[in-house]
């Protein structure tokens, strides 16, 4: 910290948090007070994803009243598909479709993704699937072997 600058005071109009995903739990700790004191503060959260954890992950796939907005490499005009390929290929499935897809993946070399296991522990019960998935037919290995 600074000397002289401090997170606490009365409280901010906006808030905008750049690699949101990026932010330890411990800063967020510290903006959450300062938070408190001005509750009609717009706060902008601006990232990609990094990892499925984390208090940018809990609030874009919390049902809080945030405004979403996802834009994906495929939409950005000055990003070649050549420039996909190259690093899809580069990058491999998982942490492709984070960095250019804004998907919440799971820590790389992890056996289970997130979405498994929030199935696996009851996390996802509004989005249970229409029939029993198998682990071998099931999602697990198939991103597993992507």
């Amino acid at each position: 910290m600074l000397r002289g600058l401090s997170l606490r005071h009365e409280g901010p109009a906006v808030l905008i948090v750049d690699e949101a995903s990026r932010v330890r739990d411990e800063l967020w700790a510290t903006i959450s007070p300062m938070l408190a004191a001005a509750p009609a503060a717009q706060q902008i959260l601006l990232s990609t994803p990094a990892g499925a954890s984390g208090e940018f992950h809990r609030a874009w796939s919390s049902d809080e009243d945030w405004e979403r907005v996802q834009i994906t490499a495929d939409q950005c005009p000055r990003i070649s598909a050549e420039h996909l390929a190259a690093e899809r290929i580069r990058l491999g499935d998982a942490l492709y479709r984070q960095e250019y897809f804004g998907a919440f993946v799971s820590a790389p070399g992890s056996v289970l993704d997130a979405e498994v296991l929030a199935h696996m522990f009851g996390d996802d019960a509004e989005n249970e699937p229409e029939r029993a998935v198998s682990i071998v037919e099931g999602r697990a290995v198939d991103r597993f072997l992507q």
